[in-house]
């Protein structure tokens, strides 16, 4: 028994599950999304900090020596300043061959300092505790260990925790031991200053450039400008949310439009016995209420698990999983809540209006739906043959209703136009992370002396690869400066008039434009290695030789020195079978006049095939172009053998890879010139942050194909579902079974296809313009997002076949009086 007209609300979705069940998974879908967007920008956001938070200075903002008085009482009663303390560098000593330098702090600076030192352990809380750098271990005692005591300058100390491993301090081999201090004088060490976040850091730093030199005041500029989120990451998440919002502002609408028209009978009716035009407005809204409470509740629950999901698949892949979970903000969540329920109703409200204003007595005689339009007559046109008759049909009833058009079509855009952006978005993050992510990721590096002669380093070749653990060894030799002549129709156009790149000079008396280049040796075992990573030609070691080839690596860098930008691509639009001129660069000091080369410094050169980064260098090279070639066409144009510079060592098991360092270190001997580095860790970093970018990425395309999916089905389907009136029509004077099919599918397919092409067009459009605002700090060159293109067109068609299936196998059930008798 009703007792208020508003219980329709709620009688009317239990009558018409299916519609709500469609609405409900629209709206939740949003919200996850909407939730999981705002979580992952937030988690890169502190993911950056805490990253930034690992360099020397930790979690201080400002770094100041040779303080005063004056100034230290400034920064105890400045409300600016959450915390400080003091660290200082003491002596240094030397023990069997490497330095090791004391490092003093109090407790604040060991907590300020604490993300950039320990891996395991504990910091130092008294005078007798200590942190050692792990490498120094075996230096000091072959089986020290966390817990165990040492002597260090006459002095006994308790090992309490581990720096992290630093590639820096192994290289100079000079370690770092940090133990606790209390008492400081005034002026003694660094004070290490944190600041609020909500602090404006450039005024304060001004005020303590006041009181002592500029030259004492240092800033943590990395940390300050994470603190600080970046145009792009602001942009990236504006657009992101905002393209969500309009889609679930689609999905909603369309979903009360129809159930409007649906009900238009029914409204009449409670018009004709007194309902209020501000009632049957309520009638709609509250629907909306309903279903927002539901699907609020729902999308939390959803956006949760998903978060949840993502975290486990993380600790189960990543090594250290640590800095990249993804953490739970409930303000993030409050936030997309609220956004969701605001977008539902602006959605709603359009529907509900137009349901107030419909009137009784046209509702009731069903004259709404019947519009006369004008018959356009055609003269002087010769009668064709028509297409299918089916298609034909389709194309006019697609044309024919041109709102019911664009509402349906408008999901399918806003769908592809989320998936390119968002694609666009990966694939540019993960262009600039291409040289780390395809780099060769060497367990160990062995760093030689320049005096080593040549059996000297056959000798320590062979001695190498006898270690049980050493899988694969490769030499790495000096790379050679040369200049490359670079013809203009070679150049990058976006990069012409960077002078600091495109060198002016003179060869032959004639004037050229050169660039920068680098020619690296590779021995035969690492060319082998090479050709995994070729994208176009071949590598032929002996071709290489006969006919002076080169392999050219792609991925480069320049700096526009005018506008600061960075660009990231390639330097050259050489291809493939190009011969070029290089010329040896023999100025030991860089020469800003123009300096000629005469014919017999030229050597010409073939490039015999591409390769996307150099596999030994994670870091795009500044201004320069790199060549990659064999020992022997380095020694045919530089005249000179190449300078073996270390080996690249790749281990059968990684978790012995301490027990091989001290192999090769009892092969090579304790020679204090040789540097060997582990690298296994660093590794194991850089895979996570890839690997984890990776995991987000597919996730998040996922979740995008699913949100468009149910876009694209729900549309296609109420909206030819609330055509079986018309439809059953058509089966009544004549028109068969199997054209009928026909048409509805061909309507969908033209849905399909008219929708992806407007998405594909409206989706680069965006990508450009998302390009255009990342540009503004690292240039790049854009192009049109083929692939992603490519698969959401064929993705719409599949969908809009597989949306139009389902209405109709039941329309094919209707009974077609049964249905003309409908009201």
């Amino acid at each position: 028994m009703m007792r208020s007209y508003k219980q329709l609300s709620q009688k009317y979705l239990r009558s018409n599950v299916k519609r709500t069940v469609l609405t409900l998974v629209g709206i939740i879908l949003a919200l996850s999304l909407i939730t999981t967007i705002g979580l992952f920008f937030n988690s890169g956001y502190t993911s950056k900090i805490e990253k930034a938070k690992k360099g020397p200075l930790g979690s201080a903002n400002i770094s100041i020596e040779n303080y005063n008085q004056k100034l230290l009482d400034t920064v105890k009663s400045n409300p600016d300043i959450a915390s400080y303390g003091i660290a200082s560098q003491g002596d240094t000593f030397h023990i069997d061959g490497i330095d090791i330098s004391y490092m003093y702090a109090t407790h604040q600076a060991l907590r300020i300092l604490k993300s950039s030192i320990p891996v395991q352990g504990k910091l130092p809380s008294n005078e007798k505790e200590a942190v050692l750098e792990e490498w120094v271990l075996p230096y000091i005692s072959p089986n020290l260990k966390l817990g165990d005591i040492f002597t260090m300058n006459e002095k006994e100390y308790k090992l309490v925790g581990l720096f992290t491993p630093s590639n820096s301090t192994q290289e100079n081999k000079s370690g770092r031991l940090l133990v606790y201090k209390n008492e400081f004088k005034v002026g003694e060490g660094d004070l290490l200053i944190e600041l609020h976040q909500s602090a404006n850091f450039k005024e304060v730093e001004n005020r303590f450039t006041l009181l002592t030199n500029k030259e004492n005041v240092k800033m943590n500029e990395e940390l300050n400008k994470a603190i600080k989120p970046s145009l792009e990451m602001i942009v990236a998440a504006t657009i992101s949310i905002g393209i969500v919002v309009i889609s679930t502002i689609v999905i909603i609408y369309n979903s009360f439009q129809i159930s409007v028209v649906e009900r238009m009978k029914q409204l009449g009716l409670l018009r004709s016995i007194g309902a209020t035009q501000k009632q049957i407005r309520k009638i709609v809204m509250r629907e909306a209420t309903f279903l927002s409470i539901i699907a609020i509740f729902l999308g939390i629950l959803c956006s949760i698990f998903v978060v949840l999901s993502l975290n486990q698949i993380m600790l189960k892949i990543l090594n250290d999983p640590s800095g990249t979970m993804i953490q739970l903000d409930w303000r993030i969540i409050c936030v997309s809540s609220l956004l969701t329920l605001i977008t539902v109703y602006i959605a709603s409200f359009f529907p509900a209006f137009r349901a107030g204003r419909i009137s009784p007595l046209l509702a009731i005689s069903s004259r709404l739906s019947i519009k006369k339009d004008k018959i356009k007559k055609q003269k002087g046109k010769k009668i064709k043959k028509p297409i299918s008759f089916p298609l034909s049909m389709a194309l006019k009833n697609i044309k024919r209703n041109p709102n019911r058009y664009t509402v349906t079509i408008l999901s399918i855009i806003i769908s592809s136009v989320l998936y390119i952006t968002f694609s666009f978005l990966i694939d540019t993050y993960m262009q600039r992370k291409q040289p780390v992510d395809q780099s060769l990721k060497t367990d160990i590096s062995i760093m030689l002396p320049s005096y080593l002669g040549e059996n000297n380093i056959n000798h320590m070749n062979q001695d190498l690869q006898q270690i049980p653990n050493v899988k694969k060894l490769y030499k790495q030799y000096e790379a050679h400066p040369f200049y490359t002549n670079i013809p203009e129709n070679k150049q990058i156009e976006e990069l012409q008039g960077n002078q600091s790149l495109y060198e002016k000079g003179k060869s032959n008396n004639q004037a050229v434009e050169r660039v920068k280049t680098h020619v690296k040796a590779y021995d035969e075992n690492t060319l082998e290695k090479l050709t995994e990573s070729v994208t176009s030609g071949k590598i032929e070691i002996q071709k290489l030789n006969r006919e002076k080839g080169v392999i050219l690596v792609k991925q480069a860098a320049a700096k526009d020195m005018n506008t600061g930008k960075t660009y990231v691509g390639p330097l050259s639009s050489f291809k493939v079978g190009d011969t070029i001129q290089i010329i040896q660069n023999q100025q030991k000091e860089p020469s800003t006049e123009e300096v000629s080369h005469k014919q017999d410094k030229i050597e010409t050169v073939k490039i015999a095939a591409i390769v996307e980064s150099d596999l030994f260098n994670r870091s795009r090279t500044l201004d320069t172009m790199t060549f990659i070639t064999s020992e022997q066409v380095v020694h045919s144009l530089t005249k000179s053998s190449s300078t073996l510079k270390g080996f690249e060592i790749e281990l059968n098991n990684h978790s012995q890879a301490k027990t091989t360092i001290l192999d090769i270190q009892k092969q090579l001997g304790r020679d204090e010139s040789i540097q060997i580095i582990n690298n296994v860790d660093e590794n194991s970093t850089i895979q996570d942050e890839i690997l984890y970018i990776k995991i987000l990425a597919y996730g998040f395309i996922a979740v995008i194909v699913l949100i468009g999916s149910v876009n694209i089905i729900n549309t296609i389907t109420v909206s030819i579902m609330m055509r079986r009136k018309e439809l059953a029509a058509l089966k009544s004077i004549g028109m068969s079974q199997k054209d009928l099919k026909k048409m509805v599918i061909y309507e969908g397919l033209l849905y399909g296809f008219f929708g992806s092409i407007q998405g594909i067009f409206f989706g680069c459009l965006l990508s450009y313009i998302l390009y255009i605002a990342v540009s503004n700090t690292i240039s790049f060159e854009w192009t049109i997002p083929y692939q992603a293109s490519f698969i959401t067109f064929i993705t719409a068609l599949l969908i809009s076949y597989l949306a139009v299936l389902i209405p109709l196998r039941k329309i094919q059930k209707d009974n077609t009086i049964d249905v003309l008798r409908e009201g």
